[in-house]
């Protein structure tokens, strides 16, 4: 009955495997083997709720068996029951000190919740058994790359992805190592791979982007975007954001910031759109429409910092429109220590000398030790 089972699995007959595995276990409902395959069949039919009922009933007769506690522990990863899949894969390795695929298991678990450590223990256990294993490989180039060891991880990985060349798990660690070493074609080589491959990794497209952006290749930067944005729920603010950065390094401000303007009204709080925007307006010239959508957007949200200081930059340093926007900071933050300091610079290029120890004395009671006020406070004294 097994070998049928199998074969059914193998043609991916699953409906078949459920019903010859049900029928095994009405003729020997003793016999785990029979309640594991048909927990198998009901996993692989995408069922994984059904399947722990039988595979409980299986761990019963048989709880002894390390192999069932390793299914087990890949059921309850396929339901994200991370807690319980640790305590079913210490069981197996308890049982069986020779379980392989447990180890790693227990390493990938580990570097899940950036216990570098722990992963690095597992990935020494398995490599006690198959030390040239590309998996053992593989984890030993993510733990290196955890601990900044970029060298050895490009080492590793690059040896586990030519030995796995279609496990993205592989090649996404490989581009990050890639890019740790600032080989930025290279990384974006492993990423594109990793897209091809599960292009559900939807997270991807936007580093692959910039990456492409970080080489100066407008074109190829163009060409992801357009290819994210027609993925369903990609076309994201941080998506957008890019699509106006590529605008803007392909010499087309005006694009770029009719793209923009809606995003700063959106998210004022995007520090990124504000600065990409500055951009526009000084390459365009239109210092006017920057100062009409900053104080637009600043009438609803006087706390942001990054919009007073965006504010400040279409005003001369010093002028009489510069001191004006740096009052109303104050006004909006009085206790704001970088509003303070940014009145205070204007009042010292402007030689006056009595407010500058005044609003240094402030600083200082906000924030004792503060070095732009206590600089000031001793240069007065002296």
């Amino acid at each position: 009955m097994q070998d049928q089972i199998l074969q059914a699995l193998r043609q991916n007959d699953t409906a078949q495997a459920v019903q010859l595995a049900q029928a095994w276990v009405h003729d020997e409902p003793g016999q785990a083997q029979a309640h594991r395959w048909l927990a198998l069949a009901l996993q692989q039919q995408g069922q994984p709720e059904a399947a722990q009922a039988p595979l409980q009933q299986a761990l019963l007769l048989a709880p002894d068996d390390a192999q069932l506690h390793l299914q087990q522990a890949g059921l309850l990863l396929a339901l994200h029951q991370f807690e319980g899949a640790d305590e079913a894969l210490l069981r197996t390795t308890d049982l069986n000190p020779n379980a392989f695929e447990a180890y790693l298991m227990q390493a990938h678990l580990a570097i899940g919740r950036n216990d570098i450590d722990t992963a690095a223990r597992q990935a020494t256990l398995a490599a006690k058994l198959q030390p040239e294993h590309p998996e053992v490989l593989a984890l030993q180039g993510m733990v290196a790359l955890y601990r900044d060891d970029a060298d050895r991880a490009l080492q590793l990985l690059s040896e586990a992805a030519r030995q796995m060349p279609n496990d993205p798990r592989v090649l996404y660690a490989l581009g990050s190592a890639y890019q740790a070493k600032d080989m930025l074609a290279f990384a974006e080589q492993a990423f594109r791979r990793v897209l091809d491959i599960n292009p559900k990794m939807t997270s991807l497209h936007g580093l692959v982007v910039q990456l492409a952006l970080r080489q100066g290749n407008i074109e190829a930067a163009h060409q992801q975007l357009q290819q994210a944005l027609q993925v369903p729920g990609l076309d994201t603010p941080a998506l957008q954001r890019l699509g106006a950065e590529i605008a803007l390094q392909a010499d087309q401000p005006m694009q770029a910031l009719e793209q923009l303007r809606p995003m700063l009204k959106a998210n004022p709080g995007d520090r990124r759109v504000v600065e990409l925007l500055l951009a526009c307006w000084q390459r365009l010239g239109r210092e006017e429409e920057a100062r009409a959508d900053l104080d637009e957007v600043l009438a609803e949200h006087p706390q942001l910092p990054h919009l007073w200081l965006a504010r400040l930059a279409p005003e001369g340093f010093g002028s009489p429109g510069a001191i004006a926007v740096a009052d109303r900071w104050i006004e909006a933050m009085p206790e704001f220590v970088p509003a303070l300091e940014a009145r205070l610079r204007l009042h010292e290029a402007a030689g006056e000398a009595d407010a500058v120890e005044a609003l240094a004395a402030r600083i200082v009671a906000l924030e004792p030790g503060r070095i732009s006020g206590e600089t000031r406070l001793v240069g007065a004294l002296l």
